[in-house]
């Protein structure tokens, strides 16, 4: 009806196809792996080649974000770092033993939504 501006459907994270997913888990993998293994070589003292494999871990990271559908940088990296900040935990937690609290579980939720409106909002052309 006229006035009444557009109507604004949702899609649900679970509508996305599969292969639109795929390149988020190697992305997750790739840049907090390889961030990890270059903390624990300059900050806990292991091998130096772990800091080296860290840089080259990162590096191929870079070109996992070119292979998501989203054409804009700015917003797929403020996508990756809500999916990164929720991911930092476990990957903590999993690789350190660093038991998550609610803090972080509450602070990673917001971060959830956040990415929700950032990928869903309606916008024009």
């Amino acid at each position: 009806m006229e006035g009444e501006g557009p109507s604004l459907p949702l899609p649900l994270l679970a509508d996305a196809p599969p292969e639109e997913a795929r390149p988020w888990s190697p992305a997750v993998v790739l840049r907090i792996g390889g961030g990890w293994l270059v903390w624990k070589a300059v900050r806990e003292g292991r091998p130096w080649w772990w800091a080296l494999a860290g840089c080259a871990v990162l590096a191929a990271y870079g070109f996992v974000p070119t292979l998501q559908p989203i054409d804009d940088f700015g917003r797929l990296y403020a996508v990756y770092g809500g999916v990164f900040i929720g991911m930092s935990f476990a990957w903590g937690r999993v690789f350190d033993g660093v038991p998550v609290d609610m803090g972080d579980a509450v602070g990673s939720a917001i971060c959830l939504v956040g990415i929700a409106v950032i990928l869903f909002w309606p916008r024009q052309g």
